[in-house]
């Protein structure tokens, strides 16, 4: 645990990293990957004679991905502010990091046959508020926990 405290900032720039190398993937690229992923769900559906609309899947999982990978972030960010603030506003460190989704999209603005979207942008917000509030959450939990047993 304090390899990880040590160094938390750095996997929070990786990551942030693996999201942009991710919005340089072609969209050729990115649809493949995402369309196998929904035939295997889809296979799995029907299976269990559970049908779905192909294209619907293919697009909840596209945000989902989206969703899930700054959900990470979020929980990576808030660990590595509560650990060690690059400034001593906890706030302002938060906002800095609202400013990766916003670059995200960017990037797939210039990215062959991908594109800036604002709802993508909310999404990946919202990753991250809920990956903050996942953390804030567990840390509350804990101290509860650690102050009750006193």
């Amino acid at each position: 645990m304090k390899l990880f405290k040590r160094y938390s900032w750095i996997l929070v720039i990786l990551m942030i990293a693996f999201i942009f190398v991710n919005s340089m993937t072609p969209a050729v690229s990115s649809k493949a990957l995402s369309g196998n992923i929904t035939t295997i769900i889809l296979d799995g559906l029907s299976s269990i004679q559970v049908n779905m609309d192909y294209e619907v899947l293919h697009h909840l999982i596209r945000k989902l991905a989206h969703f899930t990978e700054y959900s990470i972030l979020g929980i990576m960010v808030a660990f590595a502010i509560y650990e060690r603030p690059f400034i001593k506003s906890k706030l302002i460190n938060f906002a800095c990091f609202f400013l990766v989704p916003i670059c995200d999209e960017l990037i797939q603005k210039f990215t062959p046959g991908r594109s800036c979207e604002i709802t993508d942008m909310l999404i990946d917000a919202s990753g991250m508020i809920f990956g903050c509030l996942i953390l804030i959450g567990i840390i509350k939990l804990t101290h509860h926990s650690l102050s009750k047993s006193k």
